[in-house]
């Protein structure tokens, strides 16, 4: 309900998407120190159940604050939570960055290709379940030495989509010709940016996982 009313209210997305902390250290959150998320500690009281069972949630462990601020955005937001269709999946975001304008020293334009994929483990295998792209840009803020997303654009479906992109590149052929190969996943370079994600996460949360998997595809090694 909380977050509902700040929704309701219009507050920023720095505010709405931040991670719970206790400020205890620089990086720390209360559902990494606690090893359980607030969302499974509603269930339980709501429902009495619960999903111990399931993966742990996504936290960014890189050390590029932009990118980080992407990536929890990317895992926390709407965008990620209508693709976890199953109890105790996990969303890991990949967002493909084409160019990111700093316009002044406090704000930040992200230009890419922002993935979201559900996963459920079966053996040691992270099996993708669901997922979606979102081209298109960000903007961040710098606030209180942490960059949040106050800002997410993307781009339409269908003709739009062509429209969106044009206006979005502002006549660099180069950053045009990223956007309209943004949707090959199979790509070798969007394919390193996947594997990278996943094996921070499983490397994190020190997860006996040795691969990941698309639906009719072979699996893919986390070397």
């Amino acid at each position: 309900e909380v977050f509902a009313f700040l929704e309701y209210l219009g507050a920023p997305r720095r505010i709405i998407d931040k991670a719970p902390s206790a400020g205890l250290f620089d990086g720390q959150t209360d559902e990494q120190e606690m090893g359980v998320r607030y969302a499974a500690i509603d269930e339980w009281i709501l429902h009495g159940t619960g999903d111990e069972d399931g993966l742990p949630p996504y936290e960014y462990t890189g050390s590029d604050p932009i990118e980080g601020a992407i990536a929890e955005a990317l895992a926390s937001n709407e965008f990620a939570e209508m693709y976890q269709t199953e109890k105790g999946s996990v969303a890991i975001p990949c967002p493909i960055i084409f160019r990111t304008d700093k316009t002044d020293a406090t704000h930040a334009k992200v230009y890419g290709n922002f993935w979201v994929m559900n996963y459920k483990l079966e053996g040691q295998t992270l099996k993708c379940i669901s997922g979606g792209e979102a081209p298109g840009y960000m903007e961040l803020e710098l606030e209180d030495d942490e960059w949040t997303v106050t800002a997410f654009e993307q781009a339409g479906d269908g003709e739009q989509y062509a429209k969106d992109i044009e206006a979005y590149a502002n006549g660099d052929a180069e950053l045009l010709a990223q956007y309209q190969a943004a949707g090959d996943m199979g790509e070798e370079a969007s394919q390193a940016v996947r594997t990278k994600y996943i094996r921070e996460y499983v490397e994190a949360n020190d997860l006996d996982v040795t691969a990941y998997q698309d639906e009719g595809w072979d699996p893919v090694p986390l070397k």
